[in-house]
Order: structure tokens, then sequence, then C-alpha cells
């Protein structure tokens, strides 16, 4: 399976709220086959985990973690999936543009 091909389909998983992460959507969706793609996006990550690390650290961008910030932390993680979501598509259009 393709690259893009497995990224779309870790998107709808992500989409429908059944996982919040991509690297998680991914192995759901496409188990082992997907290792090598869950590589390439933890290279992309740096040192960080998840997208939200690589947010902070490069961009000073924080999730409000306190209880008091409920409200705001929901807001915060329909962010974060629309954020995901927008960065899947960036990643299925590069690997479309090489064939993968």
């Amino acid at each position: 399976m393709k690259s893009s091909e497995m990224l779309r389909a870790a998107r709808v998983k992500i989409e429908s709220g059944e996982h919040d992460y991509t690297c998680h959507a991914l192995r759901a969706a496409c188990g082992a086959d997907a290792e090598d793609l869950r590589d390439h996006i933890l290279d992309l990550l740096g040192p960080n985990i998840s997208l939200e690390g690589w947010l902070a650290r490069v961009h000073g961008v924080r999730s409000p973690r306190q209880p008091s910030y409920f409200k705001a932390s929901i807001r915060y993680r329909e962010r974060m999936r629309i954020t995901r979501l927008a960065w899947i598509d960036h990643m299925v259009a590069e690997f479309e543009a090489k064939g993968d």
C-alpha cells in the first residue's frame, strides 16, 4: 500500500474521533505495513513524540491542561484534530507528488 493511501486510512480514523494521534491511527488502519511511514513521521517530529510536542517546542503552542481550562481544553483538542488533519493532507500531497 502506498504511503498516501495509508495516510488517508489514518485520516478517516482521526476525523471520526476514533484516534487522536497519527501514528496510532496508522497502526490501527494498516498494522505493521505502516511501520516505515510511522518511522518517517517520528523523524519529522524530531525529539518530540507528538505533533503537540513539536508545536510546543518549535512554535511555543501550549496545551491547556489544568481543570479550570476544561472548555479551553476541548477547543484545543478540536483545533489539534483540525491541525493534524491538515498535516496529514499535506503529507498525502507530498507523497503523491513523489508517486507514493
